[in-house]
């Protein structure tokens, strides 16, 4: 028995939604975003299960749900601070972070902060 495979042409004349540039750098005409939504990108990387679990233990602890809030607040933006420098540095040279952390932190030490 003989199968029939069929072909599915795609046209290249439609516009691409996703990863149109790969790897190259965006032209700055079609940049766009800012202040606010890098900040939700970066906030929602930080609101997570383990934020919430571990504000749960505090307050279960007996500490304030406010101090439990203001603590997981404090911690998160702490922790923003070397990803948004890491993130700049990308930008700015067009290298990923793992890359920029290799060079920091050596391959050991890439492999640990990359995966918390």
């Amino acid at each position: 028995m003989e199968r029939s495979t069929t072909l599915s042409v795609i046209s290249t004349d439609e516009p691409k939604l996703c990863e149109q540039y790969g790897l190259q750098p965006v032209p700055h005409s079609q940049q766009v975003g800012g202040a606010w939504p890098l900040f939700n990108i970066y906030s929602n990387l930080f609101i997570n299960p383990g934020t919430l679990i571990t504000s749960g233990m505090m307050v279960t602890a007996g500490l304030s749900f406010s101090s439990a809030v203001a603590i997981q607040l404090v911690s998160v933006l702490i922790g923003m601070i070397p990803f948004l420098l890491f993130s700049q540095a990308g930008v700015r040279y067009g290298i990923p972070g793992q890359v920029l952390c290799r060079a920091v932190f050596g391959i050991r030490g890439a492999r640990w902060i990359t995966s918390t």
